[in-house]
């Protein structure tokens, strides 16, 4: 259960990138991981990465954020409320779990 309540905390916080957001998934890179399981969604100059690990391993990224905008930042939810810049970022995922990055 632990999954579901997650997942409908991150739809229910991001829901309105969920319904309008444009998928852009060239705007994401990363050696480590690809599609599926790295998703961009964007509205506007904002947005929110989807990092998937189906691993039962944590898996160590380095994420590149290409075509930004001066002055974004980044903040993975439900982390520290700490804001980076998201140009290039080591996130490291937990096993059989989803980071994800707001960028704005």
């Amino acid at each position: 259960m632990y999954y579901v309540g997650e997942a409908s905390r991150a739809i229910s916080q991001y829901e309105d990138m969920f319904l309008n957001g444009k998928r852009e998934d060239e705007l994401a890179v990363s050696k480590e991981i690809k599609y599926p399981n790295l998703l961009v969604l964007t509205k506007g100059k904002e947005r929110l990465i989807l990092l998937f690990n189906d691993g039962d391993k944590p898996l160590t990224v380095n994420l590149e954020n290409r075509n930004l905008s001066p002055g974004q930042t980044a903040e993975i939810w439900e982390g520290t409320g700490k804001k980076t810049d998201p140009a290039k970022m080591l996130i490291t995922i937990p096993a059989a779990d989803t980071m994800l990055v707001h960028i704005k």
